[in-house]
């Protein structure tokens, strides 16, 4: 009865609408795709037989899972390079400039384009026969013939990379500008009393004092990136020749295209796992070791 006493129960209140939420939005759907990738189901609502392992044994033996796992590797190492060091640069650019109210809205305009219009936007950019891309490209002498930027198999999955990341790169420029505001202006004077020149104040004061923040961009960052789904489909659809078929594409395919819900269920299960997995590595390696070390 104490400890029931002792108990908030007026922040306790106030948190639970925010957990019903995460319980409806977030434990449901997962339960039930858990419960329905041990069943045989192809359509949503149909009835199914309880199949056991059979499903994740079937994705395991499947190569384009395999393939787009990899993909999708190529894909977030690809958006987490780019996406962070295009904030970077522009944070650092815009963090001890005056009046730049105006540049920082104008670097956060992709952001607030839907992404329907990006992907309208970035075909039309990087068109083969009309883009104004490779138009530019052309009358400059930089390359002979058009680039088929999404048409190509060689070079299609980093056009989308760079389509991607021009879209949210904003959001990160956003963290790390923040952070950079917090580090104390008398560091960067006394380190230039000391004779310490750009590179040597950034390397010794600002990269220490914001890399906790880095780690948390780049472990959100990833798993935002693994789950982008809808430029590559509305773009490419996974094509030419399955070059940008990654993983949330796989398990769209094998379930509204294969009709069978339970593989893809037991795919979107393992994703899940393999993602848990990676966030509890790279916190404990990078987020946490960089918290330690301030």
């Amino acid at each position: 009865m104490r400890r029931l006493r002792s108990l908030d129960w007026v922040s306790i209140l106030m948190v639970l609408p925010f957990v019903a939420v995460l319980v409806v939005l977030v434990a449901v759907p997962v339960s039930i795709s858990v419960a329905t990738s041990f069943t045989n189901m192809r359509f949503i609502g149909m009835p199914a037989e309880f199949v056991g392992l059979r499903q994740y044994q079937r994705v395991f033996q499947d190569e384009l899972f395999w393939g787009s796992l990899g993909r999708s590797g190529l894909w977030i190492l690809g958006n987490a390079v780019l996406q962070t060091l295009t904030a970077f640069v522009f944070a650092l650019a815009l963090s001890r400039r005056a009046r730049t109210t105006g540049s920082q809205l104008l670097v956060l305009l992709p952001w607030i384009i839907p992404t329907v219009a990006v992907a309208v936007i970035g075909t039309w950019l990087m068109n083969s026969s009309y883009g104004i891309l490779n138009f530019l490209l052309q009358r400059t002498g930089l390359v002979d013939a058009p680039i088929n930027a999404f048409g190509n198999a060689d070079i299609a999955l980093w056009s989308l990379v760079l389509l991607n990341s021009w879209h949210w790169f904003p959001f990160f420029f956003v963290v790390i500008l923040g952070a950079l505001t917090t580090v104390p202006t008398e560091l960067y004077e006394a380190a230039s009393i000391d004779g310490a020149g750009p590179w040597q104040r950034f390397a010794s004061v600002t990269l220490p004092l914001i890399s906790r923040i880095l780690g948390i961009v780049g472990l959100v960052g990833t798993l935002w990136s693994f789950n982008v789904f809808d430029t590559i489909f509305l773009v490419t659809r996974g094509g030419p020749s399955n070059s940008t078929f990654t993983a949330p594409l796989y398990v769209y395919e094998v379930a509204f295209n294969g009709f069978q819900m339970g593989k893809s269920s037991a795919a979107s299960v393992l994703l899940m796992i393999i993602m848990l997995g990676f966030a509890a590595l790279f916190y404990n390696l990078v987020v946490r070791r960089a918290y330690h070390s301030r």
